[in-house]
Formats: C-alpha cells, structure tokens, sequence
C-alpha cells in the first residue's frame, strides 16, 4: 500500500522532502539546523565569559579564553547519552568542571572534579551514561 501527502500543511511532502534540484537536495532548501549540522560544528564563541553548557550547545564547538566551562547535573540540563561539545581553549587556558559530586568526568580513566585544556588546544566532552561524561584531546590534564 502506497501513502501519499497532498497539501500544503505540516505533514504536505514539499514541507518533509526539500525541493530537488537534478537529483540532489538544493542547500538553500534546508533548516540552519540541517545546515549546521552538514558543515561541521557550529561555533559557540563565549570569550572570557564563564558557561555552564546548555542543551543549545550540544553538537557544537565552545570557543573560549582564560574562563571555566561548567557541566551541569542532568536533572538541571537534560543532555542525552551520545551528546559531543568541543571546547576549544583560544588564546588562554580553559578549566572544565562540574556541577558536583553526582557527574562522573573522566579523564585518562580517572573521575576527576577539574581539568585544564591548554591554551590553544581542544577537547572532546561526551555523555556516555545520564550523569557520566568523557574527557579527551591534546594537552587535557
């Protein structure tokens, strides 16, 4: 049995399947969401400006200098399991720490409250259970 969409309202084909061109979806036929996600890791760029991550910044890289990236308690901030942010350290170094006791970081297979990103260098957050995150990438102690 074949389902078809007629209309123009929310579930109307041309509103699901972007618009063809030669076969191909036309980019300027796509969500900033889709896009983003297409070319990489949108930047959040916070400065020297302290930030606890918000479910906005999952996906994306935290471009940031001489400040503390927080992450919080999954009851406050319901990431899922699979979320990835890239911190990236600019021009001075970064700390990364938690909320609390209840978030397991893990560094090198430690738990740790803290860790420092090296200026000019990056890490990889990823949520890997609800209040457990990974740490890893070059000059992360």
């Amino acid at each position: 049995m074949t389902q078809t969409t007629q209309g123009t309202g929310p579930g109307a084909a041309s509103n699901v399947f972007p618009a063809l061109y030669n076969g191909r979806v036309k980019l300027a036929n796509l969500t900033k969401e889709v896009t983003d996600s297409v070319n990489g890791y949108p930047q959040v760029n916070i400065g020297d400006t302290n930030h606890e991550l918000e479910l906005t910044d999952a996906g994306k890289h935290i471009y940031a200098t001489d400040c503390t990236v927080t992450i919080p308690y999954t009851a406050d901030v319901p990431f899922p399991v699979g979320t990835q942010i890239i911190v990236v350290a600019q021009g001075l170094d970064v700390v990364v720490d938690k909320a609390g006791g209840g978030t397991l970081l893990y560094l090198g297979g430690s738990d740790v409250n803290t860790c420092t990103i090296s200026a000019r260098s990056t890490a990889n957050l990823l949520k890997t259970a609800v209040e457990e995150w990974y740490i890893s990438g070059d000059n992360v102690s």
